[in-house]
C-alpha cells in the first residue's frame, strides 16, 4: 500500500490514529504522568512573543535570566516567530498562554504521524515492516524523550521546525511517486511548509533551499505542457517569495536590517561575537561522528561530555575560537543503528533502482545541509540531533531493506539503540531537571 495511491480519508485517518496516540504518550512522558505542564523561568518561552504579538509589539516586556537579544534598550528573541503566531489565537481570545511542554508534545506527535506517512509513501521502502521498526526508534529513542523531557524554548523551536520540514518532505515525496498528485494548492502547501520551517528556526534555510530546487527541477522535467508547469510553480513561488519577506520584514522591524536575526547581540554566557563560522565545523562533525563518552565508575559507567573551549590563533586575521559542547557525542555510538548509513553508500550502488538512488541521494543532500546549518554555530547541543535525525532514519529505513538484513537482528539493532540513547541522555535531561527544577 503506498500512500499517495490511497484516498485522502485513509491518509486522514491513518495521521490523526498515529498522531493522537503519540500524543498522549508524549504528554503522559513529558509531565511523568501528571499531565501538569510548568515553565522553566530561567529562559525566555513563546508566550512571551505571543503576548507582544497581541500588542502590536516585537519586543517582550519580561526579563528572562539570557538567551535573549537586548538592542536600543528592549528585549527580542532571537527564535522564529512562527510557535508565537500559533500561538497567538489562544492568547487573544483566552488571554492565556499555551504550556511549552504540551507544544512540544503535539509537534512531537505530528513529527512520528508524518514521518509514518513517509514511510508509507516511498517506494523505496518496500517491506514496511523495517519502516516500522524506525519509526519506533523515532518514538522511543533518547534524542526524543530529551526534548520531551526538558520544556525549553531551545526544544520547541526544533520541534516546530522539524514538524514543517517533515511535512514538506511528505509533500515532495508524493509528488515524485504521482504525477497525479500535482496541484496548485499542493504547490501552495509545500511552499508554507518550507516557508514556515524557516520562520521557525533559520537554520532550515538550507534544506529548504534544497526541498524547492528538487521540487523544481521534477516539474520542468515533466512531459506537461507549459502552461502546466506554470499553474504548478507560481503558487509555489509565491508562497515561498512571501513567506521570506515576512520574515525579512520581522527581522527588519526589530532591528532595521532584513538579514539581522538578532544572534550576534544575545545575551548569554556564550561569546556570540562569532556565533556563525565555518571554522567551526570540523569541531562539529567531530563531536557528532566521532567523539566518544567519558569513562566514570558509577553507573551508566559512560557520561556525555559538557565543555567549552577557547583555541587562540595567529596571523591574518587573528584571534579565538570559541567551541561549545553539550553533551555531543557520536551519533553512532548514541544510536548503532546509524551506522548503516556508513554501508549505505556501497549498497545505493549496487543495482539499487533509480527511483531509490534517487530518493536516497536527495534525503542524502537534506542530511548534510541540516548538519551543516549546525556546524556553522558556535554550540553543538545534544538536542541539535533532533534537526537531522529523522531524516537519517528514514536513510537507514532504505539501507537496511537494501543490506537484506534478518528482521530479528534488526530489530535487535533497534532495541540497542534505543537503551542506549535512552539510558545516556535520560541521565542528561534528569540532571538538568534537577537543576532548574528542584
Amino acid at each position: 500500500m503506498f500512500l499517495a495511491s490511497t484516498s485522502s480519508i485513509n491518509k486522514l485517518k491513518l495521521f490523526t490514529i498515529a498522531f493522537s496516540v503519540s500524543l498522549i504518550f508524549n504528554v503522559f512522558w513529558s509531565t511523568g504522568g501528571s499531565f501538569k505542564f510548568s515553565e522553566v523561568p530561567f529562559w525566555p518561552n513563546y508566550n512571551m512573543l505571543a503576548s507582544a504579538f497581541a500588542r502590536g509589539e516585537t519586543h517582550i516586556t519580561e526579563i528572562p535570566a539570557e538567551d535573549y537579544v537586548k538592542f536600543e534598550g528592549k528585549r527580542y528573541l532571537y527564535y522564529g516567530p512562527v510557535p508565537a503566531l500559533v500561538r497567538l489565537p489562544f492568547t487573544l481570545m483566552l488571554n492565556s498562554g499555551m504550556p511549552t511542554g504540551l507544544m512540544i508534545a503535539i509537534c512531537i506527535a505530528a513529527c512520528n504521524a508524518l514521518f509514518l506517512l513517509i514511510l508509507l509513501s516511498c517506494s523505496g521502502i518496500t517491506d514496511k515492516g523495517y519502516g516500522l521498526l524506525i519509526l519506533a526508534v523515532l518514538v522511543l529513542n533518547g534524542f526524543t524523550l530529551f526534548l520531551l523531557s526538558f520544556s525549553i524554548i531551545h526544544n520547541e523551536a526544533i520541534v516546530f521546525a522539524m514538524m514543517f520540514l517533515l511535512g514538506a518532505i511528505l509533500i515532495y515525496v508524493q509528488f515524485n511517486e504521482d504525477e497525479k498528485f500535482l496541484s496548485a494548492w499542493r504547490s501552495v502547501l509545500l511552499g508554507l511548509c518550507l516557508s514556515l520551517a524557516v520562520g521557525c528556526r533559520a537554520s532550515y534555510a538550507f534544506a529548504a533551499i534544497a526541498v524547492g530546487a528538487f521540487f523544481l527541477s521534477h516539474i520542468l522535467r515533466l512531459q506537461n505542457r507549459f502552461v502546466f508547469k506554470v499553474k504548478i510553480l507560481l503558487p509555489f513561488a509565491v508562497t515561498a517569495f512571501c513567506g521570506a519577506l515576512l520574515l525579512f520584514y520581522y527581522n527588519y522591524a526589530r532591528f532595521g536590517n532584513f538579514l539581522d536575526f538578532g544572534i550576534y547581540n544575545q545575551k548569554s554566557h556564550y561569546d556570540h561575537s562569532q556565533f556563525i563560522s565555518y571554522s567551526h565545523i570540523p569541531y562539529h562533525l567531530w563531536s557528532i561522528f566521532f567523539r566518544l563518552p567519558v569513562l566514570r565508575d558509577i553507573f551508566p559507567y559512560l557520561s556525555l561530555p559538557y565543555f567549552t573551549s577557547v583555541t587562540q590563533f595567529s596571523g591574518y586575521p587573528s584571534g579565538s575560537l570559541f567551541y561549545v559542547n553539550e553533551n555531543s557525542i557520536s551519533i553512532f555510538i548514541l544510536m548503532p543503528i546509524t551506522a548503516l548509513y556508513v554501508y549505505s553508500f556501497v549498497t545505493m550502488q549496487s543495482g539499487a533502482p533509480d527511483s531509490i538512488k534517487q530518493l536516497y541521494f536527495k534525503l542524502n543532500i537534506l542530511l548534510w545541509l541540516q548538519i551543516l546549518g549546525i556546524a556553522l554555530t558556535i554550540l553543538t547541543a545534544v538536542r541539535f540531533y533532533y534537526d537531522f535525525l529523522p531524516i537519517l532514519l528514514l536513510m537507514c529505513a532504505i539501507s537496511a531493506i537494501r543490506l537484506q538484513i534478518n528482521k530479528i537482528s534488526f530489530a535487535g539493532l533497534c532495541v540497542l539503540s534505543v537503551l542506549i540513547s535512552d539510558v545516556l541522555l535520560l541521565k542528561v535531561a534528569h540532571d538538568m531537571i534537577k537543576a532548574f527544577f528542584l
